[in-house]
């Protein structure tokens, strides 16, 4: 495995695709794909958080599976630390997985129903043979202090939680074995409003002391902005737009990044910002638009945009934009 001093990213995506095929039977194979994830790229530092926005249906939680190879991907790379995951056998990739974990979105569906808490947060530590029993017991204590919990909650099953301390369970599980990168699937997106902040911040707070880089998927613009080093905005499977959460937010220069940070309510008074209006829905990854594929939506559309496929092209440095017109 390439050393991190010889290696700038912690993980590079390289042109990552995946493709689902669709409609067809056990006698016939079907010629429909479904292009999920279209030939993505980006790189993500040690210690950075990279948000990974867009609208419902774009791909951002099929990428984020992909990554960590709990979907196989169609084509591309993925290497963590120099080293191509898609090379890797099942027992070289679960030794891996230790320091590649995932924050789901839902932690009801993600939580047993039937085991304790203590039996949930002990089974990282089993899998991989760490500890032994009575040290286990111990980690497990520390771990609901680190995610503001108390100890004594280890007895009880998933259903006696709100719906914030089951995330902060969650979270715990994925710390449990100190991994250097955490996919958070849209975190906070099933909590109520008043709960959001507290578990970024308890995010936040376990980056600093932990050194975790988080992938953070997000269709929240408002939360991104907070907690984000750098935003890759996606529009059916492919980023159309990359930078610093400062520039992106400042200088967007994709229409549909536009459309989205426009939506964001203003803490200015009388502020009257208007939003950029985008018609019609996302289209169907089975079908996509020729050309450029929010062409069909864009306001600033020309002629060209209906055939010709945008690159993304470094405009300042550091700043991507996938756009014929800027």
């Amino acid at each position: 495995m390439t050393s991190p001093s010889s290696n700038p990213h912690l993980l590079e995506v390289k042109q990552l695709k995946k493709h689902f095929s669709v409609g067809g039977s056990f006698l016939k194979k079907s010629n429909l794909n479904v292009r999920a994830v279209d030939g993505i790229s980006f790189t993500l530092k040690e210690g950075e958080t990279l948000g990974l926005v867009g609208e419902s249906g774009c791909g951002k939680s099929t990428a984020a599976r992909a990554i960590l190879r709990l979907v196989e991907p169609t084509s591309g790379e993925v290497l963590y630390r120099g080293e191509n995951l898609a090379s890797l056998s099942q027992r070289e990739m679960q030794a891996i997985r230790k320091e590649m974990q995932i924050i789901f979105q839902d932690p009801n569906a993600s939580l047993n129903p039937r085991r304790r808490v203590q039996s949930i947060l002990e089974e990282p530590f089993k899998i991989h043979d760490i500890a032994g029993k009575t040290e286990i017991k111990e980690r497990v204590a520390q771990l609901l202090k680190q995610v503001g919990l108390d100890p004594e909650h280890a007895r009880r099953f998933p259903h006696e939680f709100s719906g914030g301390q089951l995330q902060r369970i969650g979270i715990a599980r994925a710390i449990a074995l100190s991994p250097r990168l955490i996919v958070a699937d849209e975190p906070v997106s099933s909590l109520d409003v008043s709960i959001r902040a507290q578990v970024i911040n308890l995010m936040q707070d376990l980056k600093e002391t932990m050194n975790i880089s988080y992938l953070f998927i997000s269709h929240d613009m408002a939360i991104v902005e907070h907690f984000c080093d750098r935003v890759a905005v996606m529009y059916l499977g492919k980023i159309v737009e990359l930078a610093t959460s400062e520039k992106l937010y400042t200088d967007p220069r994709h229409p549909y990044t536009e459309a989205l940070l426009s939506v964001i309510p203003s803490m200015e008074s009388g502020s009257k910002k208007q939003p950029l209006l985008i018609k019609g829905d996302i289209p169907s990854p089975a079908n996509p638009p020729s050309g450029c594929a929010f062409h069909p939506r864009c306001p600033i559309k020309e002629k060209q945009c209906e055939t010709t496929v945008p690159e993304l092209k470094e405009i300042t440095p550091g700043h991507f934009s996938a756009c014929l017109l800027r």
